[in-house]
């Protein structure tokens, strides 16, 4: 029901997963730390999308 909803309003729900949700992280990272190292942090689910964060590899992010 709810991500038939979704999926009606917006189309493909690729858009809504861990791993893209990261990719638009470490692109805000990138544009606005002007090449600082960044610590990210997350705890419970936070935890499972720092480590997505991290399998991304961004040069900016130096700890998780």
């Amino acid at each position: 029901a709810c991500a038939q909803d979704l999926e009606n309003e917006y189309g493909d729900l690729a858009s809504f997963s861990v791993t893209s949700a990261a990719t638009d992280l470490v692109t805000f990272i990138s544009k606005y730390t002007n090449g600082a190292n960044t610590i990210v942090y997350g705890v419970s689910y936070g935890t499972f999308f720092v480590e997505r964060v991290m399998h991304l590899s961004p040069p900016e992010v130096t700890g998780g």
